[in-house]
């Protein structure tokens, strides 16, 4: 394996996992903290995907990153509790590497390479959580979990902040959130990550293309200090609870 492919394939998931900017409409129409309470607002939030058990199909993605950048096709399985696999494909079609995401685990293996040990990883990718991965292609946004220690609040204009202690750490995770009207409720079409501490890291990802029945986005992005991704499902299926 070049060391270039093995960059590259090792930006890809990180960034996908990191998971970058999508440019929201100028012209959105956005919510104000009047017209929803922070709890209603965190409802919004977790209904989007809700129910989705199963998501299989095509994405197109670009990455940029500090080892490199590149666009590629991709077939994705995602299933709830936290499993991913994306067949990354070359620019003939066929499968170049096969990456997977269990839980808090993720193996990459470049098949031009078979002779050679998948990179593995565990628990985050740059103190970002591995779960997100599977959530973001099944079509939810990343949210906290339910804890006697969540804060909600209103920061500027129209965001609600979320704030939970790390349990490993013990430092503050908070998510940022913004929203637009579609659909006659409240989209959360921007989310800030930012996990404080000696080591503070933030993700910025950006949402578009909520689907009917569902409000998952068909378009992402991520972005953080390492590099960026965009994906854009080309084609999608869908099993629910």
């Amino acid at each position: 394996m070049t060391i270039y492919r093995a960059n590259f394939i090792r930006s890809s998931l990180g960034t996908v996992v990191l998971s970058l900017v999508l440019s929201a409409c100028a012209s959105v129409s956005t919510v104000t903290r009047s017209e929803y309470s922070a709890v209603e607002l965190l409802g919004f939030i977790r209904g989007v995907g809700r129910n989705i058990n199963s998501a299989r199909g095509r994405v197109s993605a670009k990455v940029s990153s500090r080892e490199g950048g590149g666009q590629f096709q991709a077939s994705v399985l995602a299933r709830s509790g936290g499993y991913l696999q994306l067949d990354i494909n070359n620019p003939l079609g066929g499968t170049q590497a096969i990456v997977k995401v269990d839980r808090k685990k993720y193996e990459v293996q470049d098949l031009a390479e078979k002779d050679q040990p998948p990179l593995v990883g565990v628990e985050d990718w740059n103190g970002v959580p591995l779960e997100w991965a599977g959530d973001l292609f099944l079509g939810r946004i990343p949210c906290p979990l339910d804890s006697v220690d969540l804060r909600l609040e209103f920061g500027k204009g129209n965001e609600l902040i979320a704030i939970i202690k790390d349990l490993k750490n013990g430092w503050d995770q908070k998510f940022i959130y913004q929203f637009r009207q579609w659909n006659q409720h409240p989209w959360p079409f921007s989310l800030k990550w930012i996990q404080e501490g000696p080591k503070k890291s933030q993700v910025d990802f950006f949402f578009d293309s909520p689907e009917k029945g569902t409000d998952s986005p068909e378009k992402w992005e991520a972005q953080s200090s390492r590099g960026e991704l965009k994906v854009k499902w080309r084609s999608r299926e869908i099993s629910r609870d």
